[in-house]
C-alpha cells in the first residue's frame, strides 16, 4: 500500500472536506484552490470525507440553457 501513496512534502498541510454526495461547482473550485495552495507553498492538500451517510438521491441537477432562458434540469441515475 505504501507504494501507492504520494510522497508528502515538507510544507504546510491544507485540509478541506465535503460530504460524499455528488459534487457541485463550488466544491470543485474549493478542491482546485486546495491543490493550488499546496503546490504554491510546497505543501500538501488533503480532502476529507466529513460525512459517511449514504447518498439520499441519485439525481444530478444540471444547468440548462434554452432560447435565452436558464433553468435547472434533473438527471436521474
Amino acid at each position: 500500500l505504501e507504494d501507492e501513496l504520494p510522497e508528502l512534502q515538507e510544507g504546510p498541510l491544507f485540509v478541506s472536506g465535503h460530504q460524499p454526495a455528488l459534487f457541485h461547482p463550488g466544491v470543485w473550485i474549493k478542491n482546485f484552490a486546495l491543490n493550488h495552495m499546496a503546490r504554491e507553498t510546497g505543501g500538501n492538500g488533503l480532502n476529507l470525507i466529513v460525512d459517511n451517510d449514504t447518498v439520499s438521491s441519485r439525481q444530478l441537477r444540471l444547468p440548462a440553457a434554452r432560447w435565452n432562458c436558464l433553468s435547472v434540469t434533473n438527471c436521474r441515475a
